[in-house]
């Protein structure tokens, strides 16, 4: 079952275009090789910390919901599998920054022995308005 939701990327919403507020990291023991100096976008940390947060959230069993565009939390709520497929990557062990791609932040982010790719843009409202992820 893992094999085959590994070979379909998880598209979870795509709704407004970016623009974000601050919100909590979640774990604090990650690698970061984010390098904010040599991108001005200070967009970045606050995409990472979102993305880190629902990462955390996905995994522990219990979504937030509240951060997300409605239309991305009824998606994500439509989809058990994906979460159980977060959850058993285990804890994020690095994160780096890779850029933007169409107005979504887009993060190489490393569990024990899974490589994967995520895309996040938040929306006017500091909420997370589409989120995209796949293995490899």
């Amino acid at each position: 079952m893992r094999a085959a939701l590994a070979a379909v990327a998880a598209v979870f919403a795509l709704a407004a275009p970016p623009v974000a507020a601050a919100t909590e990291t979640a774990q604090s023991a990650i690698t970061y090789t984010t390098a904010p100096a040599a991108d001005p976008d200070l967009e970045i940390p606050r995409a990472q910390a979102a993305l880190l947060r629902t990462i955390w959230k996905l995994q522990s069993g219990a979504p937030d919901y509240g951060a997300m565009e409605r239309k991305l939390a009824d998606t994500v709520k439509a989809q058990p599998d994906l979460v159980e497929q977060v959850k058993a990557y285990g804890p994020a062990e690095d994160v780096e920054y890779l850029g933007a791609v169409d107005g979504a932040r887009h993060f190489k982010v490393a569990f024990k022995g899974v490589e994967t790719h995520w895309f996040i843009a938040l929306s006017p409202a500091g909420k997370i308005a589409a989120l995209v992820f796949r293995e490899g």
